[in-house]
């Protein structure tokens, strides 16, 4: 039987304090949000500051997807397969290519958590790249992880980790 989409992960057990979140981000948000700084938004910082807070946080209040990394590599390559069930359509059972790309484009505002967390293979890599165009331009997309631009680099390339950084890039004390 095919996969259920994941991409609706949320991580409900997160207190959504926005206290707890890291001003200088705060404020680069709020620059891409009224357009005066460019998207996406990528937070960088060591674990423990408030990066997935933050992206629960602009989920709640704006109303997109909040997804780990990991999730949609997984999502992405069942996707491929044939074999990602798209719950929206009762003839569709299995969701093509063409229409995940699509679903990823439409997301309101799209947050990414733990990029570089699990995998560094040539589907994630992909995965990343795919996100990277259909959420090009002014739709608005967070990109978090715990490493910095040099171990993004050293995980992909060069030309994703541009891609990732030609927005606005928020480094949090410690990275």
């Amino acid at each position: 039987e095919p996969q259920k989409s994941a991409s609706q992960f949320v991580r409900t057990e997160l207190a959504r304090d926005p206290s707890m979140v890291p001003a200088d981000v705060a404020a680069a948000f709020k620059g891409c949000r009224r357009g005066q700084l460019p998207w996406p938004l990528l937070v960088l910082s060591p674990a423990g500051r408030g990066k997935t807070r933050f992206g629960l946080l602009v989920n709640d209040w704006y109303g997109g997807v909040f997804t780990e990394f990991a999730s949609v590599v997984d999502e992405y390559r069942l996707c491929k397969c044939g074999e990602l069930r798209d719950e929206r359509y009762e003839n569709r059972p299995v969701m093509r290519e063409p229409l995940y790309r699509r679903m990823i484009r439409e997301y309101r505002i799209m947050v990414v958590d733990d990029i570089g967390q699990r995998e560094d293979s040539d589907h994630a890599s992909e995965t990343l790249m795919m996100i990277l165009n259909e959420r090009s331009g002014p739709h608005p997309t967070v990109l978090i992880t715990n490493l910095g631009l040099e171990k993004l680099t050293k995980l992909y390339d060069d030309r994703i980790t541009s891609r990732m950084a030609e927005g606005t890039v928020v480094g949090v004390k410690g990275i």
